[in-house]
């Protein structure tokens, strides 16, 4: 009678244990939220970006980004040996135009009236390379501060799975407009004339925290005269520096921020 109790009690103490192990063992969507608030958290860091367009004529697009926590983001890109930089604090964004000049969104978006491909960068975005959405060029173009744009990507992933050492992500159609429209779109087309047909989303993480993601886009991107050609696109966003990372704002670019 011993025996069999003391058998009923380990298989009840193991049950319990996988019970309480599968409650508190988060799901892959759950770890990349805490890892993109876990960078969110850090006091600074810094990240590089290279963006990659499948058979275009010129090389591939990198940008150099850094950020404070409740502070400025600068990001640095470098575009057919021209370089710009564009300096978020919050909502308010400020960038040097074509002629090296800090302007604020409101001042560049009378050069774009003619309708610029990508538009002025978007939040965090710059002139160069295509705007927020665009190929190429804004948030998931390595210009968006990685945590804010995992973060953004997290709540709204429908299905990620753990593949050789990464969470991924993929969506196709619909899902994939949804799942790449800023905020809470629906889909559709996307800021810049882009229409996604599917999309790869990979992320790495370590100790908890974002330490790389990449962005692979396929779809058509809509040129100034209407044509329509169709994109490749690969960005890969590496994290670096944190809590050592130097923020360093321009004074002409501070002027443009009233607060």
């Amino acid at each position: 009678m011993k025996t069999r109790t003391a058998s009923v009690l380990s298989v009840l103490s193991v049950s319990w244990v996988l019970s309480v192990s599968s409650l508190t063992h988060a799901a892959p969507a759950d770890d990349l939220a805490a890892a993109a608030r876990k960078l969110a958290d850090a006091p600074n860091y810094a990240w590089t970006a290279t963006t990659e367009i499948a058979n275009a004529p010129f090389p591939a697009m990198p940008l150099e980004g850094v950020a404070e926590k409740g502070g400025f983001t600068v990001t640095t890109r470098t575009f057919n040996g021209n370089t710009s930089q564009t300096v978020r604090k919050g909502t308010e964004v400020a960038m040097q135009n074509r002629d090296g000049e800090w302007v604020t969104m409101e001042e560049m978006r009378p050069q774009f009236a003619g309708g610029a491909p990508g538009g002025a960068g978007g939040q965090g975005g710059g002139q160069r390379g295509g705007g927020r959405g665009g190929w190429g060029g804004g948030m998931l173009g390595g210009a968006g501060n990685p945590a804010e744009v995992v973060a953004g990507l997290a709540a709204k992933i429908k299905d990620l799975k753990v593949a050789d050492g990464a969470l991924v992500a993929t969506a196709s159609g619909d899902d994939a407009a949804a799942l790449l429209a800023p905020g809470g779109g629906r889909g559709g087309p996307a800021p810049g004339g882009a229409r996604y047909s599917s999309v790869t989303l990979k992320f790495w993480l370590k100790d908890g925290a974002l330490a790389q993601y990449s962005t692979h886009t396929v779809g058509t991107f809509t040129m100034p005269n209407g044509d329509e050609r169709e994109v490749d696109t690969t960005t890969t966003v590496e994290v670096k520096n944190v809590g050592t990372a130097q923020v360093d704002v321009p004074a002409a670019a501070k002027k443009k921020f009233p607060h």
